[in-house]
């Protein structure tokens, strides 16, 4: 009969936390959006980012639409391969464009209502997760970022 190693126990215990499962990540309602806009975006600002240019069709497609994260943004995953995403906000009020600072491998999870936005959406990782017999790779993370208005930047929660 094979021995249970404590290590494996402790493995568990983290995968389970970065997963989400027991309840440690964050809740969108402790990080509430400060403003709301029941506008459509109506234009992008071209000059905003230097990346916003180059995918110019995808955020094209988003005029017309509702803010869907931190109360004015709206948000684009633009994949650009295998399990590679990148994401995009785009502010509904003057059609800035803003860059997440990281590559999302299963998406991202967010709200109207809030300024948390979790990089990989936790219910996928944990779906691609059980798939695996519940061996978590190492680079499957989930993490959580807060947009902060003042800096026009998304900050990752520590």
């Amino acid at each position: 009969m094979r021995s249970f190693h404590p290590t494996y126990f402790l493995h568990f215990l983290f995968c389970v936390g970065c997963l989400g499962v027991s309840g440690a990540l964050p809740d969108f309602t402790k990080f509430p959006a400060q403003t709301y806009s029941a506008k459509k975006l109506e234009k992008i600002d071209w000059e905003s980012h230097p990346k916003a240019r180059t995918y110019r069709t995808r955020l094209k497609e988003l005029i017309g639409t509702n803010a869907d994260f931190a109360g004015h943004y709206k948000v684009l995953e633009v994949g650009g391969g295998t399990m590679a995403s990148q994401i995009f906000l785009v502010d509904v009020e003057n059609g800035k464009v803003y860059l997440a600072p990281f590559v999302a491998c299963l998406g991202v999870k967010y709200a109207l209502s809030s300024r948390l936005l979790f990089e990989n959406d936790p219910d996928a990782v944990q779906d691609y997760v059980r798939g695996l017999e519940g061996k978590r790779p190492d680079w499957l993370q989930v993490r959580a970022w807060i947009w902060k208005e003042r800096t026009e930047k998304l900050e990752l929660l520590p």
